[in-house]
């Protein structure tokens, strides 16, 4: 199933914004190259989803996906989601599961009515992962047992261990604006429900440079490279091409 993503917000912008210039995102892919630890019957890599463990009682595996979005224009002040990262948490049998794993997005995008100036961007985001013992009391979380998060046994904890910030900024018509993928949303950790599919999003933000709040700091080693663009655009901005 693909994502397709909406931009209900822009309409609630007021008419003057609606000149303003527009950031359209498109094609953003994952696929995961490597996994941590020696899970049991490993399944997927180079793929959007990934599974691992031998099942408990005959059940799935535990597994990553990535879903990300088809195409989303956005307005400028918005934020928007470009992919949903998902554990599907099954039971596993102790022992056999991954310990981290790492996810390659890529994406391209482009600014206003120049589809022909696309800029392709990749990243790699490297996750930690913490396969709890179901029946712990208290949970890893320091919860109980059968309760919230850990209502059919204990939750496992999934870390973004490399979360990079990407920051470009575009000068159209004398107006700067700035393009950040601000990451996957987990706060601190994850904590995932046992028996089922756990999800959280990648976001991103356009906005006009008066708006601008202060920028986001990358981490050392965020990996993201630059590809070859398919248009004329530059790395660090360019003007629209005249009528």
């Amino acid at each position: 199933m693909k994502l397709a993503l909406a931009t209900a917000a822009a309409i609630a912008l007021a008419p003057a914004a609606l000149s303003a210039a527009t950031l359209t995102v498109t094609d953003v892919t994952g696929e995961w190259i490597a996994l941590d630890g020696t899970p049991a019957s490993p399944d997927g890599l180079g793929t959007s989803a990934v599974s691992w463990g031998t099942p408990w009682n005959g059940g799935p595996q535990s597994g990553y996906e990535f879903e990300g979005a088809t195409s989303t224009a956005n307005l400028p002040n918005t934020d928007f989601v470009m992919g949903i990262f998902t554990h599907n948490n099954n039971t596993i049998t102790a022992g056999t599961s991954i310990t981290g794993a790492t996810l390659r997005v890529a994406f391209s995008f482009f600014i206003d009515t120049a589809p022909g100036d696309i800029i392709t961007r990749i990243a790699e985001f490297r996750f930690d992962h913490n396969e709890t013992p179901n029946g712990a009391e208290p949970c890893a979380d320091g919860g109980a047992n059968g309760a919230g998060v850990n209502v059919n046994g204990c939750a496992d904890e999934v870390t973004v261990r490399t979360n990079p910030n990407y920051r470009e900024a575009f000068e159209i018509e004398g107006v700067r604006y700035v393009f950040d993928v601000t990451g996957f949303q987990v706060g601190s950790s994850f904590w995932t429900t046992e028996r089922r599919s756990n999800a959280t999003q990648l976001t991103g933000r356009f906005t006009e440079e008066a708006n601008l709040a202060p920028a986001p700091i990358p981490l050392p080693a965020a990996g993201w490279m630059l590809l070859a663009a398919l248009g004329a655009a530059g790395a660090a901005g360019f003007r629209r091409r005249g009528a």
